[in-house]
């Protein structure tokens, strides 16, 4: 959820409150980082083995101080990637941990076959909006994760009233 904080200046020249905006966000997750390591550190049964097995995690919070130099504002990326990685990493440990591998496979699984379905039905029939695998797809997704947004429905499935 960071990473278009720290994409989006370097795509699009943000000026006022948006540049502000934006700048504010960085401090802030910078903010927790230097929290987060402090607090790493305090906790270490060896705070000089922990210091310099974590010398990335100290430059990525270190570093920043020095905002004038603005050539190093790659370090922004190593941030990202260390907290991507990171991330990336316990998603792997959780799935493993508790096969949820499956689950997710699962679900990708339904989600598919529910699209192939739907667009089976709803490609030729009157007055349908969902035209192509694509739309199919989108359907599926929208309803799986109950967003609904109402932009792509099934015509054909619906269901007579009982009289």
């Amino acid at each position: 959820m960071w990473l278009p904080i720290l994409v989006v200046p370097f795509v699009v020249i943000l000026h006022g409150s948006v540049a502000a905006g934006f700048d504010a966000i960085d401090y802030t997750v910078w903010a927790l980082f230097v929290i987060g390591y402090l607090a790493k550190l305090g906790f270490a049964p060896s705070r000089s083995h922990f210091f310099k097995t974590h010398l990335l995690d100290l430059a990525v919070i270190a570093l920043p101080f020095f905002r004038p130099v603005r050539a190093l504002r790659v370090l922004r990326f190593v941030r990202a990637r260390s907290v991507a990685g990171e991330g990336l990493q316990r998603a792997r440990l959780l799935l493993r941990e508790h096969r949820l591998q499956y689950v997710l496979l699962a679900a990708v699984v339904i989600v598919f076959a529910g699209s192939a379905v739907e667009f089976g039905f709803e490609h030729s029939a009157p007055g349908a909006n969902i035209h192509s695998c694509g739309d199919a797809l989108w359907w599926a997704v929208v309803t799986v994760t109950t967003v609904g947004y109402g932009d792509r429905y099934p015509v054909r499935l619906t269901y007579n009233r009982v009289r």
